[in-house]
């Protein structure tokens, strides 16, 4: 439960962090920042929703001081913030794992999946040797200092908390890949098709069935003992999609291609010109309660 409520409907700010909370360079705006901290002065939940793990949103968690559950990779995992163990989990079974590795490996790309170290409580990534890693895994795990290996096959420690299996690929590579797994898998998964500006890449991600970031926003109002239609989402891509849809209010930030603005409620202003710190204001200030 919250220490203490906001005044007004709203309860919970679930907020993405790549393109929204972060720009370019994975920076934040200190304004941004500010108004997320006066936001939960006030007594909001204030919770990252993002696909990054725990581990990889630590920097942003820490400038925000957040030590409640929050929201990660797409929806699997509701982890607290201060520690990044995780507290609850949807996992990939097994042989659908299985599956997917050989899907991905026989396409010709190294399997990037992520798994939760269960003595931990942390996040682990394990890559397959069916090719090199993509230059743009290479960086992003040097630049996050995760853990990783190379393990054919996978580990029996690991195959019971499979979180996301993914490949990294270049642009030109996935539209015919992203079209052959939604053919053989269907709705045996959820899956994503994201572009990294950063890396100029496409990441394709699976999860277990059921899985996004709406998902997780209901998995975590489970355990924090608020209604789901108190939860503010904002986001800006494709994997926001289905909060965007759901939540009772929600925002996509003005650099937001127009196919996911018209899923939200409200568009705000773009991420380098502080669209987060817009609507914490008019959520502060209550322009936003419901009618």
């Amino acid at each position: 439960m919250m220490k203490n409520q906001p005044r007004g409907h709203w309860r919970v700010i679930a907020c993405d962090l790549d393109g929204t909370l972060l720009g370019r360079g994975h920076q934040s705006n200190q304004a941004d920042v500010d108004a997320l901290k006066r936001a939960m002065a006030a007594g909001y939940h204030v919770t990252i929703c993002t696909g990054r793990n725990a581990t990889e949103s630590a920097p942003i968690i820490a400038a925000l001081g957040l030590n409640d559950l929050g929201i990660f990779v797409n929806g699997a995992v509701i982890a607290d913030m201060g520690t990044g163990r995780t507290r609850s989990r949807r996992t990939v079974p097994w042989q659908l794992a299985q599956e997917l590795i050989d899907f991905f490996g026989g396409s010709g790309h190294a399997v990037l999946t992520l798994a939760d170290d269960l003595d931990t409580g942390k996040p682990e990534y394990i890559i397959s040797s069916h090719a090199p890693a993509h230059r743009a895994t290479r960086e992003w795990l040097v630049a996050n200092r995760m853990s990783s290996s190379v393990q054919d096959p996978i580990a029996p420690q690991y195959r019971d908390s499979i979180l996301r299996l993914s490949v990294v690929v270049d642009v030109g590579e996935s539209a015919p890949l992203e079209t052959a797994m939604a053919q053989r898998f269907g709705d045996r998964i959820s899956h994503y098709s994201i572009y990294s500006g950063v890396y100029d890449c496409q990441v394709l991600e699976a999860f277990a069935p059921g899985v996004t970031k709406w998902s997780g926003i209901c998995d975590l109002c489970e355990h924090i003992d608020v209604p789901t239609d108190r939860v503010v989402a904002i986001g800006d891509d494709r994997n926001d999609l289905p909060m965007l849809q759901h939540a009772a209010l929600s925002i996509a930030m003005g650099n937001a291609r127009d196919e996911i603005k018209r899923f939200a409620k409200r568009t705000t202003r773009s991420q380098s010109d502080c669209g987060v710190a817009y609507v914490v204001e008019q959520l502060l200030s209550g322009e936003l309660e419901p009618a």
